[in-house]
């Protein structure tokens, strides 16, 4: 069964403990410790898929995106 996990979840819910459930191969959004701990640390990995896209389409557009972010 496959499942998205959509945040903020109720407050009843554990938050941490579900997001670990996710398989860190299939977390397209890069919640998982494990994703998120290599992304920081600059390792390979799924990056987080809407970020990702949205950097595709800035540079498939050439907008110049270097120092934008504040």
């Amino acid at each position: 069964m496959e499942s998205l996990v959509q945040l903020p979840l109720p407050k009843q819910v554990d938050t941490k403990r579900l997001l670990e459930a996710v398989l860190p191969e299939k977390d397209v959004d890069g919640f998982h410790p494990v994703n998120a701990g290599r992304l920081q640390s600059g390792q390979g990995g799924l990056a987080p898929c809407t970020p990702a896209g949205i950097i595709e389409i800035l540079k498939r557009a050439n907008f110049p995106s270097q120092g934008k972010m504040r």
